[in-house]
């Protein structure tokens, strides 16, 4: 953000007989380009979430418009401060101008959202009064002042020519914000155009990242501001006769002791002026362009604490060199520090991909004993070795064991808890955390650690296994969401794991029972939990009511309404169903009751004699039972 300061004339008065004439004017236009500092796409309607019904749903989405009728409709919002324009006369403000780029065109927003591949046109423009942070509030508030043709764009030709650059007039829009003294001028920008969707961030195609990429930018301000430039006029050669001028009250002096050239006498509010020439005007230093971010976090600011790897400075100045190197990105499609977060193909959810993936912290349920086992394989994805902690939490979620280990550069090593607990006695069902974690076992961003995880029946001479929740760290910036620089602090202010929120979760299949021995009735494990920042316990329970909707193979209802879970919970269906639903398979779908911010997971789990299924269950989408 440049901030500008309309000059003034300094005009300095001596005591001699000099009359000043009136400055003539003249006028220059001076250019101020203001950067939005926040920045949020809101989304009205997602299939299986929410309707298309007018009032927004979702935030925390990257920068973009779209619209399909019956579906999704996303409207782009950015905020841009008004300060650099302090002072200005509105009157002064000849032109204002929002200048926008389509960089990528989106084919989807998830199921039952996809689009036709052309950007959508017209992008209608809307200005509203802001405050500074994007919010849903900010739905509809814009008055439209510009409706902009971007033409039938593809991915093909931005890849060709690179991003597309629209602009739109926003100038009265301006003065009257200015002439009401507001703080912030707020855009709304959104599309009509059915089916399509368009990228308005600086990500580039497939929002691959680093911003700026192919010279893609968010959207900005320029204003163009005319300021009065003083032109002074010669003054007059007084008159041989003319007597000084003096201030009323003001003693004439005695011409025989008047000095040649007269001193200003020193003022207590500055320094002593330099002495000008008879009928002169000193000629005024130009007002210094003042640039700064607004006050607030900024996206890309670092952090304060270190993390491993960071060189911590000598008092000479000079970086002293680190003991613990800083864990290098998989050469794979790795997010890089400051790199907003795209929207998860699941839908405008928070939570990550249940079940796969790899980040900083792991979630795995666990059990042991003499009928269970289970066996954790946790993986280094880079080419440094990384400190992990394993911690291990009973169904109440209270810490019952905390050990570390340390994987070698892009090794594995395999968890059994029957072996790896020092001699500790272990609940016989719980849940693993495994973070990475620097010398001191503070948490950090490494993005190196995936799992798989296996439960044994050693009754059933069965198991079940698959990948385990893989949660990434991500930083909470003034305009949006990003990926934290690596190395960096989880502090869980401003660096924090992925909140596990899904709203609605489903398990398409159970088995029934064949009557047989051997077999363990399906069972459902859910998980609700609260992170506790910096501080052990790392999580504590907390309570989460779901609604169920348990239907049999052939679409019929079970009675049963909700559930409620606090902590950690194991119901086998025919707790949780009724005995009639081991008899036959079916499905269910459960649904938050209703949907506060904390992690909530739901993990199945059936044994039939040597065949063993489990995995985390999967977001609801379209095909409901």
């Amino acid at each position: 953000m440049i901030m500008m300061r309309p000059s003034r004339s300094l005009f300095c008065s001596l005591a001699a007989s000099c009359v000043l004439v009136a400055a003539s004017a003249a006028a220059h236009a001076q250019t101020v380009t203001i950067e939005g500092t926040s920045f949020d796409s809101i989304l009205d309607g997602f299939p299986g979430l929410a309707d298309l019904d007018g009032t927004p749903d979702f935030g925390g989405n990257s920068l973009a418009v779209g619209f399909k009728s019956g579906a999704t409709a996303e409207r782009a919002f950015g905020e841009f401060p008004l300060a650099s324009l302090s002072g200005v006369a509105v009157s002064s403000v000849s032109s204002a101008t929002l200048t926008f780029n389509i960089d990528d065109v989106l084919s989807t927003f998830g199921p039952g959202t996809e689009f036709d591949g052309t950007s959508s046109s017209p992008i209608d423009v809307a200005i509203y009064l802001g405050d500074g942070i994007v919010g849903l509030d900010d739905w509809g508030r814009g008055t439209t002042v510009a409706s902009v043709a971007t033409g039938s764009i593809t991915d093909d030709a931005l890849r060709n020519g690179g991003p597309a650059v629209f602009t739109a007039d926003v100038t009265q829009a301006l003065r009257d914000l200015l002439t009401g003294g507001a703080s912030h001028l707020g855009v709304e920008m959104s599309t009509t155009d059915d089916p399509t969707g368009a990228s308005l961030d600086d990500l580039g195609i497939g929002a691959s990242g680093p911003p700026g990429v192919g010279g893609a930018r968010l959207p900005y301000l320029t204003v163009e501001v005319v300021v009065p430039t003083p032109t002074p006029s010669p003054a007059p050669t007084p008159e041989p006769s003319a007597q000084p001028t003096t201030s009323p009250g003001t003693p004439t002096p005695d011409p025989t002791n008047v000095p040649a050239t007269p001193t200003p006498e020193p003022t207590s509010s500055g320094p002593t002026p330099t002495p000008q020439p008879t009928g002169s005007i000193p000629t005024p230093s130009p007002a210094p362009t003042v640039g700064g971010p607004t006050p607030g976090p900024q996206p890309t600011a670092p952090l304060e604490t270190p993390g491993p790897g960071t060189p911590t400075p000598s008092p000479s100045g000079t970086p002293a060199p680190s003991t613990t190197p800083t864990p290098a990105p998989s050469p794979s499609a790795t997010p890089i520090g400051g790199q907003k977060i795209v929207r998860p193909q699941g839908g405008p959810c928070v939570s990550s991909h249940l079940g796969s993936g790899s980040g900083d912290q792991l979630v795995s349920p666990y059990e042991r004993g003499t009928t269970r086992a289970t066996f954790l394989n946790v993986r280094n994805g880079v080419d440094t070795a990384t400190r992990i902690e394993i911690a291990v939490y009973d169904e109440s979620l209270l810490p019952s064991w905390v050990g570390y280990r340390t994987l070698p550069a892009r090794g594995r090593i395999v968890l059994d808890l029957e072996s790896v607990d020092d001699g500790a006695t272990l609940p016989e069902r719980g849940v693993l955390f495994v973070s990475s974690v620097d010398d001191e076992g503070s948490p950090v961003v490494t993005r190196a650690l995936s799992g798989t995880a296996t439960i044994a029946n050693l009754e059933t001479g069965s198991a079940w296994g698959g990948t385990t929740i893989a949660r990434r760290a991500v930083e909470a910036g003034a305009a949006q969401t990003l990926w934290p620089t690596l190395g960096s602090a989880i502090d869980g202010t401003r660096v924090f794991y992925e909140q596990l929120q899904p709203e609605a979760l489903q398990l398409p299949a159970y088995y029934a029972l064949d009557g047989a021995g051997g077999n363990a009735p399906a069972t459902l494990v859910f998980l609700s939990f609260r992170d506790v920042p910096r501080e052990a316990p790392l999580v504590v329970a907390e309570s989460t009511a779901w609604d169920i909707d348990a239907r049999t193979s052939e679409g019929t209802a079970f009675d049963v309404s909700h559930t409620t879970v606090d902590g950690m919970r194991t119901l086998g269906l025919d707790v949780l169903l009724g005995t009639a639903a081991l008899d036959v398979g079916g499905s269910l779908l459960l649904e938050v009751e209703p949907a506060p911010g904390q992690n909530r997971v739901i993990f199945f789990e059936q044994s039939l004699a040597g065949f063993g299924i489990g995995f985390p269950l999967p977001l609801a989408g379209e095909d409901r039972p």
